[in-house]
């Protein structure tokens, strides 16, 4: 089996078994009426468990060839990362969020699941499982893996015309996080930075935030975070001597 055969399947399979156990879990939390939050326990817990043991039995990042760089040095390489949890803060900060203090925890632990379970997932599994086959095809091939799934987004409902400028969206956000994560080659800040968005996110979700302007204002943001994350991608995989979007 050749290395590009190999990747491909890894890639498939993650793709298969996320959408079948978030399928399941859907499933499971309608015919049982649980609250929405179970949904992402019962689909993340999962799914987490399987990336941390496929991550393992291939040697980590290391196994990948990714080369772990001093903390203090992954988080700067990381820093814009945390551009959408700040402006989601403000966001809720401003047009009032829910900050109840058990709404808040119940928004944090649900936060750093989905950011561990993601982080992990299409960084730590489908980037290094990609990466085989040139770092420039891995980083748009895991972005464009993670944008799609947010696809799924439809079948609950959501804005057609929404959903695909978020599905761009998660595809710059997706390049920039694996390009950060082989300029800095640790998962954590990665994580941290996703869990920090999720947690102000469901913060101003659940306290239900709007007003005039407010999805025009959003849809402005977004596109900015488009280019943005687009430009910082190409900006770290020059300066780390990798081609932008070539092996």
């Amino acid at each position: 089996m050749n290395a590009s055969t190999f990747t491909r399947r890894q890639a498939a399979f993650a793709i298969v078994l996320t959408i079948a156990i978030i399928v399941a879990a859907g499933a499971v939390t309608q015919i049982f009426d649980l609250p929405s939050e179970m949904l992402v326990v019962l689909a993340d817990v999962p799914l987490a468990l399987l990336g941390l043991y496929v991550l393992r039995r291939r040697g980590g990042l290391r196994g990948a060839g990714i080369q772990p760089q001093p903390w203090g040095r992954a988080f700067t390489l990381s820093a814009p990362l945390f551009l959408p949890a700040v402006v989601t803060l403000a966001l809720a900060v401003g047009l009032g969020g829910n900050w109840a203090p058990q709404r808040v925890l119940v928004f944090a632990l649900l936060a750093l699941l989905v950011g561990i379970t993601e982080e992990v997932l299409f960084r730590g599994v489908v980037y290094t499982a990609l990466r085989r086959l040139g770092v420039g095809r891995a980083v748009v091939g895991s972005a464009a893996i993670f944008g799609v799934m947010h696809l799924m987004n439809i079948a609950r409902g959501a804005d057609p015309l929404t959903t695909g400028l978020q599905v761009v969206y998660a595809f710059a956000l997706g390049c920039a996080f694996a390009a950060a994560l082989e300029a800095g080659g640790r998962l954590l800040p990665l994580i941290a930075a996703h869990a920090g968005t999720d947690l102000f996110g469901f913060v101003a979700g659940d306290g239900v935030v709007s007003g005039p302007g407010y999805e025009t204002l959003t849809a402005i943001i977004t596109v900015a975070y488009i280019v943005v994350f687009g430009s910082y991608t190409v900006w770290l995989l020059r300066r780390s001597g990798r081609p932008a979007l070539a092996a």
